[in-house]
């Protein structure tokens, strides 16, 4: 059976956040910190649509990017950075994955910094992605 056209966007979304690890993009699994690289997980969230209206239906999800990695200087800084780095990467020039999506846009970060004893900061970037569908019908995109 064919993809729905969330989950062509949520591959689409994971094979983008390749470039910011150093293995593996896992779904929906916490992140498993390797020592030397940037661990990364993908996390879909609830559909949220309004009343269908001309037969379409327009639907919105937030996904949440989730990196773990060990500091190497200042966690707040490597953080920021990392924050930076991710909304560039995700969105950049084409939010809307060759067009499955109307748009994403970028909600919020939470940087959790290590305890004592721990070097491994743990990051997770929330954006939210806007697509449309046929009314009934989750496999054909509405642009």
């Amino acid at each position: 059976m064919a993809d729905t056209i969330r989950e062509q966007i949520i591959k689409a979304f994971t094979d983008r956040a390749q470039s910011l690890s150093g293995g593996a993009v896992e779904r929906a699994k916490r992140a498993h910190v390797e020592e030397g690289v940037r661990n990364v997980s993908v996390w879909d969230g609830e559909d949220n649509g309004d009343d269908p209206q001309f037969g379409v239906q327009n639907l919105s999800f937030p996904i949440a990017l989730n990196m773990q990695w060990e500091v190497i200087g200042n966690s707040s800084e490597e953080a920021n950075a990392a924050i930076g780095e991710s909304v560039l990467t995700m969105i950049g020039t084409d939010n809307s994955f060759n067009e499955l999506a109307k748009r994403m846009k970028y909600v919020s970060s939470t940087p959790e910094y290590p305890v004592e004893g721990s070097g491994i900061v743990s990051l997770t970037v929330i954006f939210n992605i806007y697509y449309a569908t046929r009314e009934g019908d989750p496999f054909t995109a509405v642009n």
